[in-house]
């Protein structure tokens, strides 16, 4: 039972290919945290979200889309997979970031994640375009809410909410980077 659970948990290896395998290890373990947390913030989002269906529903697209991208790395789409999964987060807080008051939405914090994960799993000319994306939508986002243009926020983020979408992206900052520090090791090592 541990050998098979083992197994469907494992990146896929792709011979022949390291940085291939390498890309598709960090995006294993990224989609694999991003399936559970937002499983767990479903369940327990009742509890410090002023808005729960809201949380819920987001955990719930969280998921989905980690799961979509989850199927196409192991068929071996690992490029594909790590861009929709980039893509629709990006989205994703993008919306959240109009949703709960623009530029002083704690999920404005989620641009500085996406762009060291797009580094590390699609290369540094993506990483840099998708900083300059952040700064636009930012740059938008913040004409938008001098502008008046901005809904009033539908989701009122306290002191809960907002330590815990704080600790989430500083978590995922630093296991990325720490993921992507043992890879580069471990290839060292082997050269």
């Amino acid at each position: 039972m541990r050998t098979w659970i083992r197994h469907l948990l494992a990146a896929p290896v792709f011979e022949g290919d390291d940085d291939k395998t390498r890309v598709a290890s960090l995006l294993n373990t990224l989609l694999l945290a991003t399936v559970a947390t937002s499983l767990v913030i479903g369940l327990v989002s009742p509890l410090p979200f002023a808005l729960p269906l809201v949380a819920v529903g987001v955990a719930g697209l969280i998921f989905l889309l980690s799961m979509v991208s989850l199927i196409l790395m192991r068929l071996g789409v690992v490029r594909g997979a790590s861009v929709l999964f980039l893509t629709g987060l990006w989205i994703v807080f993008g919306a959240l970031m109009i949703l709960s008051g623009g530029m002083n939405s704690p999920f404005i914090m989620a641009y500085v994640t996406l762009t060291a994960v797009a580094g590390l799993l699609l290369g540094g000319w993506v990483a840099i375009a998708v900083a300059e994306l952040s700064v636009l939508a930012s740059l938008l986002l913040f004409y938008a809410e001098t502008a008046e243009f901005l809904p009033a926020p539908v989701l009122r983020m306290g002191p809960g909410p907002t330590w815990i979408t704080l600790t989430a992206n500083l978590v995922v900052t630093v296991a990325v980077l720490y993921l992507s520090t043992r890879a580069l090791s471990e290839a060292l090592r082997r050269a």
